[in-house]
């Protein structure tokens, strides 16, 4: 549980595609494949591109576990705390403007982070809605939740020690972002207490932390 929560400030490097990759993603752009097609089916109209897809969707995994540090940017916790040590499938490429309804940014790569199960999962975020304001050119875009490439953190939404989320300046992101993923939920503030309780008193067990909270009280009592 130690060091199990951290919310990133902000991403600041996207992935980079190679000429290569280039080239395939626009050729998935091209063709009539729909976005679930273009991103996870068989691609039937371009079958030999597939193996390709696989592998580039691979290597964007593995940049942004590196780039995340192994944590759910949307809900702060450690891939490990949220899905074991084991659970790598857990963890999820999520979208951030949905590929539903955003066939166009499919493959646009400040538009993809790492998401742990539950955020990513239909009952949280899903394909709900995250732009306010389109554009043709990413970037241009207005979001309406925290964007991990886009946004600071801080400046919308502050860790307090009680494991609560403060909004900042009434940060109308934050508050939509606390909504979409939970983060307000009584599992997601006590768990989130907890880790920090961890961290202050640098144990990974709830023995440890019990003990840790004994001998303080012992010490303050014999000064």
């Amino acid at each position: 549980m130690k060091n199990a929560l951290r919310f990133t400030e902000q991403i600041v490097a996207a992935y980079t595609y190679t000429v290569a990759e280039q080239s395939l993603v626009d050729a998935l752009h091209n063709s009539t494949l729909g976005h679930d097609e273009m991103w996870s089916g068989s691609i039937a109209t371009i079958p030999h591109k597939r193996k390709d897809r696989d592998t580039l969707k691979t290597n964007i995994k593995k940049f942004l576990e590196l780039a995340q540090d192994g944590y759910c940017y949307y809900c702060g916790f450690s891939f490990v705390s949220r899905n074991g040590e084991r659970g790598y499938k857990g963890i999820q490429r999520d979208h951030i403007a949905p590929k539903s309804l955003y066939k166009q940014f499919t493959f646009q790569s400040r538009n993809l982070i790492l998401a742990c199960s539950k955020c990513n999962s239909s009952d949280y975020k899903g394909d709900t809605e995250t732009v306010e304001k389109a554009s043709a050119e990413y970037d241009k875009c207005d979001f309406n939740i925290i964007h991990p490439y886009l946004d600071k953190f801080s400046r919308h939404l502050q860790l307090q020690d009680d494991g609560l989320l403060k909004l900042v300046r009434k940060s109308r992101k934050g508050k939509a972002t606390k909504k979409m993923f939970g983060l307000d939920e009584t599992f997601e503030v006590t768990l989130r207490s907890v880790c920090l309780q961890f961290d202050k008193y640098q144990v990974n067990t709830l023995e440890e932390l019990l003990l840790a909270r004994i001998s303080k009280v012992n010490i303050s009592v014999h000064k």
